[in-house]
Order: structure tokens, then sequence, then C-alpha cells
């Protein structure tokens, strides 16, 4: 068994043939996590004519599915996932310092990818940026105008019926509680509403029926 360890916020499910689909968790903040590699089976088919085939146990080494996941198929260890010696459990310091240094530039390269993005698109363009570039922006704590950084955590105290609301993307709390329809703040209410009630356009003139011929 091989002990993998992830110091990135984000987690990482692969799909494999031999163990179907795992998911390396996420690291708590300043933290780490593990998950263990264990060999899997697989098999392997040769076929001898087309209604006739042979299949063949496989056995794939953890060393193997290590060096998938880190190196050759998904490339994590850039991303802070690295792998421990058979029979530790528990990273060094040095080790998770590593990880760390290898993370960080990872998402320094990635800032660099947004910044030539936008120079090339411009404000318009910013859906083209990749949304790691602005999450790397985001664990590096910078800022760039095409990043934006909601203010987490921040809420409000409704006066009415004391609920505790989430604050707005922007830092400024809400302009009507969500829980009771309260009004907290009148003027933003009344710039986002019209005042008077849209016009409805003229419809087709009716129809006159012709007159009915007089007989005398």
């Amino acid at each position: 068994m091989i002990t993998l360890v992830n110091i990135s916020p984000e987690a990482y499910p692969v799909s494999r043939s031999y163990f179907h689909r795992i998911v390396i968790p996420a690291a708590p903040a300043g933290g780490y996590s593990t998950f263990p590699i264990e060999d899997s089976k697989d098999a392997k088919v040769f076929w001898q004519s087309l209604s006739e085939k042979e299949v063949v146990p496989v056995t794939i080494t953890a060393k193997e599915i290590v060096a998938d996941l880190l190196v050759s198929g998904e490339g994590l260890e850039p991303f802070g996932v690295f792998a421990l010696p058979e029979g530790r459990t528990t990273p060094t310091e040095a080790e998770l310092d590593a990880a760390r240094a290898r993370r960080r530039q990872t998402l320094i390269s990635r800032v660099e990818d947004g910044d030539r993005a936008f120079s090339q698109f411009g404000v318009r363009g910013i859906q083209h940026i990749p949304d790691m570039c602005k999450r790397a922006v985001r664990e590096l704590g910078e800022m760039r105008d095409w990043v934006f950084n909601p203010i987490e955590g921040a809420k409000t105290e409704c006066p009415v019926c004391g609920a505790l609301l989430r604050n707005l993307s922007n830092g400024q709390p809400p302009a009507i509680c969500r829980e009771c329809q309260s009004i907290l703040d009148p003027k933003r209410v009344s710039e986002h509403r019209p005042t008077e009630a849209p016009k409805r356009r003229p419809g087709r003139p009716k129809r006159e029926k012709p007159a009915e011929p007089v007989t005398v």
C-alpha cells in the first residue's frame, strides 16, 4: 500500500477501469489529506475469433497506479499531490513544504495565463479566461481586474425578524430580507424597481360588422 498526500483545497476524482472511480479528498485549510492506494485487479481480453475470447487477469500494482496518477496520466504532482514511501502514512514538514512550493509555482503559471488572455481579449472577453486561472488568483490572495473576489462570511442581521442574511458578493447587505421579505434599503429597492407600470402597446382595432340592409 502507498499513501497519497494532497495539500490542495481541491478534490480530484479519477476514473480507471481497474478501480472504477476514486476521489482524492481535498485538504482542509492549512493541512493535508491522505488516501491509500492498493494493488488492483484488471482483465486483459485476447480475441481468438469473433466468437471466442480469452480473459486473463492482470494485477496493477500500487506503484503503477501512483505513477499514473502523479505523472503520466492525471499529472497531479504539480498541483500538490505526492506519494509517501511504502510503509509511511504521515508526511514530513519538508515534504509538505516541497509540495506547497510546487503548487504555488503552478498557481503562478495559471495567473500568468489569465493575464495573457485578459491582455488579448480585454474586459469583454473575461469569459474566455478559464476558471482554474481565476481560482489560482483567489488562492494566492492576489487581485486582478478579470477576477471577482467575493467577501465571504460577512452577514447582516435583519432588524425585523432577526435572521442572519449573507451579504451580497460585493460586500453590501441585501436590500430585501430573504426570510420575511422586509425592505431593508428602500433607496436601493426604488432604484431597481420601475416607478410606473409599463404602458401596454395599443392592440389591433376591433373589426366592425357591416350594417345589415334595411328593407322597405
